[in-house]
């Protein structure tokens, strides 16, 4: 026998049926993260369910790819402030000009609402970015 045959003999197949639901799951799933098959995905869970701290290359990149989900939500959320801040410079310097003394008081007592208008206009104009907010809600609602 040869050794190419000696190495088929010892593969061995397995079949088993899997739930529509989770038949249509593993499609999707497979489909986003580019797996090929749902082979290859179902040997990988396997494989990390008995080992899970093998050293296996796959293994190593969705440590790394969970990093860099991680660390994409630490930047939407810089970004969020970042927009937060220059709208806020914007919406000061425009629209709210210095107020002269004998008014400081009435104008302390109005802040609350003025802040509130403010922080309303802010969240009207992040539903404009659509990509950002259609992850920043996929993040919290999603399974995943």
């Amino acid at each position: 026998m040869s050794k190419n045959s000696k190495r088929l003999m010892k593969r061995k197949h397995k079949s088993f049926r899997l739930p529509e639901e989770l038949e249509h799951e593993l499609d999707l799933y497979c489909g986003v993260h580019n797996i090929k098959s749902q082979s290859d995905l179902i040997c990988e869970a396997i494989r990390y369910y008995i080992k899970p701290d093998i050293e296996d290359e796959t293994l190593r990149l969705i440590g790394i790819k969970d990093m860099q989900v991680k660390l994409q939500k630490v930047i939407d959320a810089q970004q969020i402030i970042f927009n937060f801040l220059i709208f806020m410079y914007k919406n000061n310097l425009c629209y709210h000009p210095e107020i002269p003394e004998s008014l400081k008081n009435e104008a302390s007592m109005s802040a609350k609402s003025r802040f509130d208008t403010f922080f309303n206009s802010f969240q009207e104009s992040l539903k404009n970015d659509v990509p950002f907010f259609e992850r920043i809600l996929h993040q919290y609602f999603s399974d995943e």
